[in-house]
């Protein structure tokens, strides 16, 4: 696999909310319209990788902690 293509695609999901979410809902998509290069073959590791289980964890782990408020001082 492209390591530094996968490392770019990392570093991109953890600051940009948006591509984060287009790469959990259409891989494909986001690695075309990032401009990346991975072959098809890497971009189904990439979707069964524990990269987007990973990216989708901290998603939820973000909603679930504003779900949540302070009660008291």
């Amino acid at each position: 696999m492209a390591m530094d293509e996968i490392k770019a695609i990392i570093a991109r999901a953890l600051n940009d909310d948006e591509f984060k979410h287009l790469l959990m809902e259409n891989p494909e998509q986001a690695v075309r319209d990032g401009g990346f290069n991975l072959s098809l073959e890497e971009i189904e590791t990439l979707k069964t990788d524990q990269l987007l289980g990973q990216l989708k964890d901290e998603v939820l782990e973000k909603r679930d902690s504003k779900g949540f408020f302070r009660i008291g001082p």
